[in-house]
């Protein structure tokens, strides 16, 4: 799977809700290994109700100095 914002890779992760936002007391999201982007269950569930993608925003170059 690539990452909606910066086309990296994501990977699978297990993340604990102490909420209760899913129902379960753990569930299965995905991080990006380049940009930090997560996608879980409610996440995706949000996009899918608004109909849309968030555009990808550019990446900012890191320029040591």
């Amino acid at each position: 799977m690539t990452c909606h914002r910066c086309g990296g890779l994501m990977l699978a992760e297990h993340y604990d809700d102490a909420r209760d936002y899913t129902d379960q007391a753990e569930f299965l999201g995905w991080r990006c290994v380049n940009c930090g982007s997560v996608l879980d269950p409610v996440i995706a569930g949000n996009r899918r109700r608004i109909g849309a993608m968030p555009t990808p925003k550019p990446v900012k170059e890191f320029v040591a100095c």
